[in-house]
């Protein structure tokens, strides 16, 4: 399997890679790298977007992966969900590296409180 190299310089971003990334799957198979990042770049500088294809039909395998400057902006994209892409609701979530899959942390989600005084 050919590996994938980044198409932009994200050496100058500051929080780790892990923190900037987001899965989006369920995407129409005509989406394409210029469309999600068009989309998603509504909530911050991305750094590397692709829509992950079949090596032998070079066809959608209908998930991708945006990379954002910054780890707010991951949070602000998701705040916004439900997200809708070429007329499909797509599930947004951040990405977790290949090693980290199997770890229950991993499939942790955040659940937040605000309690007034």
């Amino acid at each position: 399997m050919k590996s994938y190299e980044k198409r932009y310089d994200d050496s100058n971003c500051k929080e780790p890679e892990s923190l900037r990334k987001i899965f989006i799957g369920g995407l129409d198979y005509r989406t394409s790298d210029e469309s999600l990042q068009s989309f998603f770049e509504q909530w911050g500088t991305i750094v590397d977007v692709v829509v992950m294809k079949d090596p032998i039909t070079k066809r959608s395998r209908g998930f991708g992966f945006i990379t954002y400057s910054e780890a707010k902006m991951v949070d602000d994209a998701m705040a916004n969900r439900p997200h809708n892409i070429d007329g499909r609701t797509v599930e947004t979530k951040r990405a977790v590296p290949r090693e980290e899959i199997g770890k229950p942390e991993a499939q942790a989600t955040v659940k937040k409180m605000f309690v007034e005084v």
